[in-house]
């Protein structure tokens, strides 16, 4: 085993749940972001150039800002309003099928779901959220940082250049995601009720079913089976503090979760991109629940469970449709 493969699953595992953990400890807003924000910048063979990662959390800002000014705006005007979220989602989905970087995609679909979605609620919880996002992606990505530093990467080889996506492939995959994304985006903000972790969990869900390399529907389906077991996971943990409802366990069933993800990461198999997808969203269900701790966490717990099992079986009956319908050659979609 390279030295590369044994430090990859270390770095992993402790950025991510070291950020979990203190953020459940300081009980800052949407802490669990951070955690996935680093163990999306952690699954990467290097850090992130400082530069680059400014550049990053500068970006957020204008995107967060954008969004809470847009819809501000529009907020008087429902048809617009919702034309404009879909019209958003519509961009950053298609963004992720040519290929665009995955936290970049998740945060323009957070500025696109989420921004609006509260301004409907409260005005001042919306600059909140919007606030944290931002401020969460900068942890996360100082988290990396840290990582890297304590389980340095031996010298890596240049990055592989991204080779262009086929534009057949990318209009087919652009015109999937949008039969599945939109309707459920319009039903949600139509109906109401919904919780916002929806908003949160899809985004990351439509990120990584729009930026997979292949059309094929065992990419949709070992993608929904990776969510299904992160959400199997942190109800394990979750039961775990259940059991011992105290900081050491709620740290030592989050560091746990997150060997056992970095090291499926980090094997380098056909499975290792899913074992990702897993942990990230066992870091937001789990997460979701245990900031803060309460009373209620266990009705909370299964809320959560339940709208994100909906929020999965309905995309993938959606998928299946679509793949039925929607045709495969190029020159159908021409």
């Amino acid at each position: 085993m390279s030295t590369e493969v044994r430090a990859s699953p270390f770095r992993l595992a402790f950025g991510a749940a070291g950020v979990f953990v203190v953020g459940m400890l300081w009980a800052w807003p949407l802490a669990y972001l951070g955690a996935v924000f680093a163990a999306l910048l952690l699954q990467a063979p290097a850090a992130v150039k400082p530069k680059a990662g400014i550049g990053l959390v500068v970006i957020s800002i204008a995107l967060m800002t954008l969004s809470l000014l847009l819809f501000r705006f529009l907020l008087p005007y429902p048809a617009l309003f919702m034309t404009m979220v879909l019209c958003c989602v519509a961009l950053f989905l298609h963004l992720a099928a040519k290929g665009a970087p995955a936290i970049l995609v998740i945060l323009g679909l957070l500025a696109s779901l989420l921004v609006p979605f509260l301004q409907l609620e409260s005005e001042d919880v919306a600059i909140k959220v919007a606030t944290w996002v931002s401020a969460n992606l900068a942890i996360g990505l100082a988290a990396s940082w840290i990582a890297f530093a304590l389980f340095p990467s031996p010298d890596a080889a240049p990055p592989t250049p991204q080779t262009q996506r086929d534009p057949a492939h990318v209009r087919r995959s652009t015109i999937r995601m949008l039969l599945v994304a939109l309707p459920f985006t319009a039903a949600f903000f139509l109906i109401g009720g919904g919780a916002a972790l929806t908003l949160i969990y899809v985004s990351i869900l439509a990120q990584q079913l729009a930026s997979a390399g292949s059309d094929s529907p065992k990419i949709a389906l070992g993608l929904l089976a990776a969510n299904v077991l992160g959400g199997a996971a942190a109800l394990i943990a979750y039961e775990l503090v259940v059991i011992a409802p105290n900081v050491i366990v709620m740290a030592l069933a989050t560091l746990i979760l997150a060997c056992a993800f970095s090291l499926a990461v980090a094997s380098n198999s056909k499975l290792a991109p899913l074992a990702g997808s897993a942990m990230i969203a066992a870091l937001v269900i789990f997460g979701s629940t245990m900031a803060p701790f309460g009373d209620d966490a266990h009705v909370k717990m299964m809320d959560r469970i339940g709208e994100i099992a909906l929020a999965v079986i309905y995309t993938l009956a959606i998928f299946a449709i679509v793949d039925a319908v929607l045709p495969k050659t190029d020159d159908a979609l021409s």
